[in-house]
């Protein structure tokens, strides 16, 4: 392998290494947005259900 074909190489690997990197950034980004919304979900549901059973011990 010629220096240029390593430096292309590396280059080449580099540019995977960054392309995963986003991939995964944009992944975690996506499962944060969707835990927030379960939790608001869940939160949602926590209240309602509260009130639910208080206003049948009434």
């Amino acid at each position: 392998m010629t220096m240029m074909e390593t430096v292309e190489a590396v280059e080449l690997e580099k540019q995977k290494h960054k392309n995963t990197k986003i991939e995964a950034l944009s992944r975690l980004a996506k499962a944060k947005a969707m835990n927030a919304n379960l939790a608001r979900s869940l939160t949602t549901t926590q209240k309602n259900l509260k009130l639910e059973v208080w206003g049948k011990c009434m």
